[in-house]
């Protein structure tokens, strides 16, 4: 959970430029439909309480919470910084694990994934 990425119009792939999603959970209709550019590092309990639309309404809230702030990890001070590592996607290990039998979801990798050398 707490995966980041953009909304945009059904098919539409270059209609993604003001509106976002957090990921509550496995979500697998959205597999390889849309690219996760972030990741919650702080608050997720924050994401969980969020209000969310009722089954088949494709999230449509009547209600909906407003964000009324953010801070992008990379924008702070670096002293104010979490820490967090990347993995690099065009590894041996970043393959194995999308690849292989019983693969994990993406909601389910660890929010600090470990530090994948050259």
């Amino acid at each position: 959970a707490g995966v980041v990425s953009t909304a945009r119009l059904g098919n539409d792939v270059n209609s993604g430029n003001s509106q976002f999603f957090l990921m509550r959970g496995h979500t697998e209709h959205l597999d390889k439909q849309y690219t996760a550019w972030g990741r919650v590092l702080d608050g997720q309990d924050v994401v969980m309480s969020i209000k969310k639309g009722p089954d088949g309404t494709d999230g449509v809230v009547t209600d909906p919470d407003t964000l009324e702030s953010a801070a992008v990890a990379a924008d702070l001070p670096e002293g104010e910084r979490p820490q967090a590592w990347v993995m690099r996607t065009d590894s041996d290990l970043f393959a194995g694990l999308i690849t292989g039998a019983g693969r994990p979801h993406v909601c389910s990798l660890p929010p600090v994934p470990t530090v994948v050398e050259d």
